[in-house]
């Protein structure tokens, strides 16, 4: 059985009771526009209470999609209003929360996994939520593997006994509850009516979540608290404020108090943001990730471990940690794991990276590199060694990074050009493989299982010219899918251990990804309207709105302040 305590007290008091059985920015589009939609009754729905006011994304503008199978689904449409199964947090791995379902049960060998419904949950527009909408979700996931996102070997789903379910899978799933967990259940009356799911524009959503679309316009949308939830009376918020804006825009109001929860880099937080309200502004920024250098394989340029090899070490970590990061960043490991939230799966070997210009110029010397005129190489083939570097033109940190990396390729003979692109943009570039290199993110997801197979998984790379899910360098290698393979057909713990140290052998010998920097999670929060963030003393969840299953962790955890 999979259940776990949450951060709320009032909040874990249902989930033991289940297992026994944003700034307000209405007015900067002139008091709405031609394009605003509601999913709710306009005003009538608005509280008293102070909106929580969320900045979770840079995107300048929002297309209204919350379909959370969309790569462009809208923060808050996985969690807020469709919800999980069982939330699983890389904060505190192993431990599920109930949402959807009270309880979860393999059999022996890990092929059929025992889904027990919670009763009495109904969809926003009134239809009960029901095991053929769960066994409805799970089928279009085997169907349609661009919405199975975790890439679950899904066999079959049918209706068990009573108010169960029972999903059948291909190999043992042991490894793979927390995804599974973390699958959000949608209702067959209306995904059930569309041709292609991942094509869908959800504008009207139907979840069983927490809140509801109360209205939409490209510069705001709001939630509002969905009163027939089944566990409305633990809601804090009434109301979601999602505004669009600039980092210039975050920034300011960030100080003047205008946003209550936001996930953003500040090289001066102190000044920017703590100074202002010492008693209600917070941040923590806790480890939760590896940034790194992805390499597109579909080029043969990146099969050489050597050229590999000097581009990791190349990188001055300590220098884009200080400039870029305000030195809130650890040099990344070997291994890529990250410390101390991985410990436990750390050899000796797990050691942090280090600069070393000479050998890298004498490795590439060595492997016919060879430096022209202007400094820069030329490959054994007599091409130019020259590359472009994809990134999102409004991650100011990651800007400031390309910036140096540009200047420390170039010591040892690469030309690294940065190319700034829309979000969306560089998000698309990655899945569909039309970059040279890029910058990329892997999070600590909920096991060091999880970490390398985003990254390292045949099953989330796809041939040339189609979509990849995760595995955006189209890594494959047979010896790193049976370590994959070797650590979800197991409950043991040795050996699952076993298979992630073959997998940090893997990433400090192959090197199927360029790691760069252990990443902060960027969580600044105010308490002046709710209580209850994560932070240091209370880790219960990862701190940025726009993480899920944590977001719906997260404001389920919120009280507001009287």
């Amino acid at each position: 059985m999979h259940t776990t305590r949450s951060g709320r007290r009032r909040w874990g008091a249902v989930v033991a009771a289940s297992a026994a059985l944003a700034l307000t920015l209405t007015a900067c589009g002139g008091g709405g526009t031609d394009d605003e939609t509601g999913g709710g009754d306009g005003d009538e729905g608005a509280s008293a209470q102070e909106p929580l006011t969320v900045y979770a994304s840079t995107l300048p503008s929002f297309q209204s999609n919350f379909n959370p199978f969309s790569p462009s689904a809208l923060t808050g449409a996985k969690g807020l209003i469709y919800e999980p199964l069982m939330a699983y947090t890389g904060f505190r791995p192993g431990e599920g929360t109930p949402f959807l379902a009270t309880d979860m049960t393999f059999n022996d060998d890990g092929t059929v996994l025992t889904i027990t419904l919670r009763e009495g949950v109904q969809w926003s527009d009134g239809e009960d939520l029901t095991v053929d909408d769960v066994v409805f979700t799970f089928e279009a996931m085997r169907d349609e593997p661009a919405i199975n996102g975790s890439a679950l070997p899904i066999e079959a789903a049918a209706a068990g006994e009573g108010n169960t379910v029972e999903v059948t899978f291909s190999e043992p799933a042991f490894s793979l509850i927390p995804s599974i967990g973390n699958s959000v259940i949608v209702p067959e009356h209306v995904y059930g009516e569309q041709e292609i799911i991942a094509e869908y524009v959800d504008e009207d959503p139907v979840g069983s979540g927490p809140y509801d679309l109360m209205r939409f316009s490209q510069q705001l949308y709001q939630l509002e608290k969905n009163d027939t939830y089944w566990n409305a009376d633990e809601v804090g918020p009434e109301q979601i404020d999602y505004p669009a804006m600039s980092n210039q825009t975050f920034t300011a109001q960030l100080g003047e108090g205008g946003i209550d929860w936001a996930g953003g880099f500040l090289a001066n937080v102190d000044q920017a943001f703590i100074d202002k309200d010492p008693e209600n502004n917070h941040y923590w920024f806790p480890g939760a990730g590896m940034v790194h250098l992805v390499l597109n394989n579909q080029n043969p340029i990146f099969d050489d471990i050597e050229l590999r090899r000097a581009m990791l070490l190349a990188i001055d970590r300590q220098q884009l940690s200080d400039t870029a990061m305000a030195g809130h960043a650890q040099p990344a490991t070997t291994t890529g794991l990250v410390l101390p939230a991985q410990q436990d799966f750390a050899e000796d070997n797990t050691q942090p990276l280090e600069l070393n210009v000479d050998e890298a110029n004498s490795i590439l010397d060595a492997a016919g590199y060879t430096a022209g005129d202007d400094g820069i190489r030329t490959t054994p083939a007599g091409e130019r060694l020259a590359f472009t570097l994809s990134v999102p033109s409004d991650f100011a940190d990651w800007i400031s990074i390309v910036t140096l990396l540009q200047e420390q390729f170039a010591a040892v003979g690469i030309e690294m050009t940065p190319q700034g692109v829309a979000t969306q943009e560089w998000s698309d570039g990655l899945r569909a493989g039309s970059f040279e290199v890029a910058m990329a993110n892997a999070g600590i997801l909920t096991s060091p299982y999880f970490f390398y197979r985003a990254f390292m998984s045949s099953a989330l790379s796809a041939p040339a010219g189609e979509q990849a899910i995760t595995n955006y360098s189209r890594w494959e290698d047979p010896e790193t899918d049976q370590l994959l393979a070797d650590f979800a057909a197991t409950n043991d713990p040795e050996a699952q251990r076993a298979a992630v140290v073959g997998l940090g052998e893997i990433m400090e010998t192959e090197l199927p990804v360029i790691p760069m920097l252990q990443s902060p999670t960027w969580g600044l929060n105010r308490t002046a309207n709710f209580s209850g963030f994560p932070n240091d003393d209370d880790p219960y969840a990862n701190p940025t709105p726009y993480t899920y299953p944590d977001n719906l962790l997260v404001v389920m955890n919120l009280d507001p302040v009287e």
